[in-house]
């Protein structure tokens, strides 16, 4: 079974990572090496995550800092292009910098193009009111569609809150059964 591409860019990501951390010249030689035979082929096609990250792990002198801020201005301008992967990176960028309005809006425009993680996110930002007005119905409403989505923590959040009743759900023991169920789904997606 081939990877998809999420899974190809979580694997390079984890491999940039430990690029960095890399003190030894033959492993960060091979982990460049791993990283170009996961990326390479994305670069080919014009992907351009892959291509930036391909450039960025290829410049000499760059550091760790550097390749950071490269990289969330290559996303911020993703993300305003509308690019739906972008939008939802760039807000979670933009939460753990404390801009939660602006995140709310990079991550409901995401939700909006079907991403299954920016719905879940949403959905929780309008249970809190955390950069969005506090709206129980549109929380509903991200949520479910996250767990039509088949993203893992929505279906959790969905089963949970029929078994006790939360979140103006009902308690409903069938229906906390039923999404229970929907954690065996291979469509299942995690992050």
């Amino acid at each position: 079974m081939q990877p998809t591409e999420r899974e190809i860019l979580t694997e390079a990501r984890s491999l940039i990572a430990a690029l960095w951390q890399c003190s030894d010249d033959s492993r960060w030689a091979a982990l460049l090496g791993w990283i170009e035979e996961l990326l390479g082929p994305l670069a080919a096609t014009g992907h351009l995550d892959s291509a930036f990250w391909l450039e960025t792990v290829r410049a000499q002198n760059i550091t760790q800092q550097e390749a950071q801020e490269r990289f969330e201005r290559h996303l911020q301008h993703l993300a305003e292009q509308g690019q739906t992967d972008a939008m939802f990176q760039y807000s979670q960028l933009l939460y753990e910098a404390g801009r939660v309005e602006e995140a709310a809006g990079f991550c409901a425009a995401a939700a909006a193009d079907d991403h299954p993680y920016a719905n879940w996110c949403i959905g929780l930002d309008h249970i809190s009111g955390s950069g969005v007005p506090r709206d129980e119905a549109k929380a509903k409403a991200y949520i479910e569609r996250a767990a039509e989505l088949f993203f893992e923590g929505a279906i959790r959040f969905l089963a949970d809150a029929y078994a006790l009743g939360q979140h103006g759900y009902p308690l409903d023991q069938a229906a906390s059964a039923s999404w229970h169920r929907k954690l065996t789904d291979k469509r299942l997606v995690t992050f």
